[in-house]
């Protein structure tokens, strides 16, 4: 069973809610200017709140406590009780420098591939095709339907020098204009010397052939 007490003094202004009074009250006690420590909020006849001062000596309810406590804690916006704890899992990790370090390498080697990848698929415009200059062999051939005798190829390699005597004989023939031994000479093999042995016979026979004609037609 409470203990009664005497309503000492009742704030003379009045509030449209228990909220409004209940802050009020609080103001002035933390100002220094309220007439007692100890209050409550009543309810009168004209639905409004009034502030009510206890005396020092006189006691709060239990229910007028609660009451008060539920009503701060609704216009402070949260709800009585203790503070949750806070969850280890949600707890900030420190990673160490050298994770940190490598994470920040794969990164700039992603972007570097990334660019690499993106600069592959810019065309570029092509150059425009060299017109393929005409070789020495084709020169010499081109020399050679003209009716100009081919000079004799000079032979570099000392271990081909055995082939000198078959280009000596091919231009001995052409000059002394014995065109048959040079038409019926065999060349064998397959190597340098030897294709080049063939081709010096192929145009030593096109230029006596042009030159031959050439003299046919003429009047």
């Amino acid at each position: 069973m409470h203990k009664e007490h005497t309503m000492t003094t009742t704030q003379e202004t009045t509030f449209t809610q228990r909220s409004n009074a209940n802050r009020a009250a609080r103001k002035m006690i933390e100002n220094g200017t309220a007439p007692s420590p100890r209050y409550e909020i009543t309810p009168r006849d004209d639905d409004r709140f009034a502030i009510v001062w206890l005396a020092d000596d006189e006691s709060v309810s239990t229910a007028a406590i609660e009451t008060e406590i539920a009503v701060a804690a609704a216009d402070e916006g949260a709800t009585p009780g203790p503070a949750p704890e806070a969850s280890s899992s949600e707890e900030e990790i420190e990673l160490p420098a050298a994770v940190l370090a490598e994470i920040d390498a794969d990164v700039a080697r992603y972007r570097e591939r990334q660019i690499r990848k993106a600069k592959s698929k810019v065309r570029r415009p092509r150059k425009a095709p060299r017109e393929p200059r005409p070789s020495k062999p084709n020169a010499v051939d081109e020399a050679a339907v003209r009716g100009i005798m081919p000079d004799k190829p000079i032979i570099t390699s000392a271990a081909n020098q055995h082939y000198r005597k078959h280009f000596d004989r091919l231009a001995a023939l052409a000059a002394a204009g014995d065109w048959d031994p040079v038409r019926t000479t065999q060349v064998n093999g397959d190597n340098t010397y030897a294709r080049m042995l063939k081709s010096y016979r192929a145009r030593l026979l096109l230029a006596h052939a042009f030159s031959a004609a050439t003299a046919e037609t003429a009047p």
